[in-house]
C-alpha cells in the first residue's frame, strides 16, 4: 500500500485539531479524519493556511441579514466558487445562493438601518435542502402496480387459459377406482385355485 507520510519524510509533528477539518468544510468523521494511529490525520494542516486566507474575505458564516421579507441566516459556504447560501428563517428548505460582494452590500445597508430587498431579487440559483429526490407524481401514480407486474413473464400459460370454473369441474370429477380395475386379476387368479392338477394315475 501506500507509505505513511510520518514513517518517510515528515518530521515535524504538529498537534492536528478539529478546527482545520471545520475550516476545510470536511464532515467530523472520526473514521474518516483519522489515521492508522488513531489519531486526526497529519495531513489536515497541510491546506489550512491556504483555507483561512481563503476565508478571511468572506463575511462571518454568522451572519442575518435583515430583508423586507424576514431574517435569513447563512446555511453553506463555498471556498472555491465564493459564494454563501441563505435562507430564510420562517422557511429554511429554500436556500439562495448569493455572491460574497452582494452579501457585504447587504450588510452595509442593514448598518445603515435600511432592509434589504428579499432574497428572490438578489438569487443566482434557488437550492432546495438536500434530500433525497423522490418523484411524488410517480410514487402516488395509481398504474405504478400495474406496471410493474406486465414487466413479469407468465409462468405457466396453461394455466391462464384454463378458466377458473374448468379447473373446479377437472378437481371435482370423479377418479376411476383402483379396486376395480383390479378385480379381472383376481378372477383370473380364482380359476387358476379351482382347477385341480391332473393326477399322473389317472388314466
Amino acid at each position: 500500500g501506500r507509505e505513511l507520510c510520518c514513517s518517510t519524510w515528515l518530521t515535524d509533528f504538529r498537534s492536528v485539531n478539529t478546527n482545520a477539518a471545520r475550516y476545510q468544510q470536511l464532515s467530523i468523521n472520526p473514521l474518516k479524519l483519522a489515521g492508522q494511529c488513531g489519531k486526526l490525520k497529519c495531513c489536515l494542516n497541510f491546506e489550512l493556511d491556504s483555507y483561512m486566507d481563503a476565508l478571511s474575505h468572506f463575511p462571518s458564516s454568522s451572519t442575518v441579514l435583515d430583508t423586507e421579507k424576514g431574517k435569513a441566516f447563512c446555511i453553506k459556504i463555498d471556498v472555491f466558487k465564493k459564494r454563501m447560501w441563505f435562507a430564510y428563517v420562517d422557511n429554511s428548505i429554500l436556500w439562495y445562493d448569493l455572491d460574497i460582494q452582494e452579501v457585504k452590500e447587504m450588510i452595509s445597508m442593514n448598518k445603515k438601518g435600511n432592509k434589504i430587498p428579499p432574497l428572490e431579487e438578489y438569487k443566482t440559483q434557488e437550492l432546495s435542502a438536500p434530500t433525497k429526490e423522490i418523484d411524488l407524481i410517480q410514487e402516488n401514480n395509481i398504474d405504478r402496480f400495474e406496471k410493474k407486474k406486465s414487466n413479469k413473464k407468465p409462468k405457466n400459460k396453461e394455466k391462464k387459459n384454463t378458466s377458473p370454473k374448468e379447473e373446479k369441474n377437472n378437481n371435482n370429477a370423479p377418479k376411476p377406482n383402483n379396486s376395480e380395475q383390479q378385480k379381472p386379476n383376481n378372477r383370473k387368479n380364482n380359476k387358476k385355485r379351482n382347477n385341480p392338477k391332473k393326477n399322473n394315475n389317472d388314466g
